[in-house]
Order: structure tokens, then sequence, then C-alpha cells
């Protein structure tokens, strides 16, 4: 099912609701396809110690863990930022939270500047962002990509 610009989409309802949000695979690109999973993480019980810190919990992909992958086909430009790095930036336009679509974005304006993609061709220009623990994933594209659930944890 393709994830609309508002983002109404059922499962990116779910996907905002997961605590511990997780990058688990980005596929290389094959041709004008770009894809991607995210799968929701759980804290462990059990408190070790790490570089003399007491308590720490990891957080971990369990195996019967819901996976959803993110499916740009003809996508135009794509950036994966170790969250470590993000900066947050003000002047942004977006609706979301883990999951976004921006209307005013740096990327978007990168993109404008370093292609010749423009409304005309191949269309009007999306801007979704994913995200995670992990990383920061960036698409800009002219279609709506498929989000779809490819493993229930139940």
């Amino acid at each position: 099912m393709k994830l609309p610009k508002d983002l109404t989409h059922p499962l990116a309802t779910i996907i905002e609701q997961c605590e511990f949000l997780r990058t688990v695979e980005i596929f290389p690109v094959l041709g004008n396809l770009l894809e991607f999973h995210a799968v929701g993480g759980k804290v462990l019980d059990d408190p070790h110690t790490i570089a003399g810190i007491e308590g720490v919990r990891s957080i971990e992909v369990p195996s019967k863990s819901d996976r959803y992958s993110f499916k740009f086909v003809n996508f135009i430009s794509y950036s994966v930022t170790d969250e470590m790095f993000i900066n947050t930036v003000t002047d942004e336009v977006f609706e979301g939270g883990r999951l976004r679509s921006y209307s005013k974005s740096h990327f978007l304006d990168y993109v404008s500047a370093a292609t010749w993609a423009t409304a005309n061709f191949p269309g009007n220009l999306l801007h979704y962002q994913l995200n995670t623990l992990d990383h920061t994933i960036d698409v800009v594209t002219a279609e709506p990509p498929e989000l779809v659930m490819v493993q229930s944890g139940n």
C-alpha cells in the first residue's frame, strides 16, 4: 500500500508508536528501486555494566518482531546519516515524527540544486524521512513509497 504525503497509512500510525525503532536492513539499490526495513526493538531486562556504567540495558530486535518494508520506485536521491550526526533544524516544514513528510527541507533544496528533477519531470518532489535509533534516512521521490509489513511478530 502506498504511503501518502499526509502519512495516512495504518502502518505509519503503528511505526510512530514504536518506542525503539531500529534500521535492520538497507538493500543495495537495484536499478531505480530503494528498499529498507525497520523494526521495533525491545529493552532487555538484564542490566549489566559497560565502561563503568552500571544498570545498562541493551535494546535488541526480537526474532519475532513486526518488520516494515519501505520501497521507493524511481527515487531521485537518498541519504543515510548516522543518528549521532543529525542536526536539529527549525526552519524545515514537515508532518509526522519518526516517519516524516516534508514540504520544505534542506534536503529538498539540495536535490533541486544538484539535479534537474522538477515538478514538470518527473513530477512534484516529495521528501520522506525515517528516523530510527540507528539512522536518519531521507528520500526524495516523485512517487509515494510502498509501505508493507513483511514479517509479523504475532
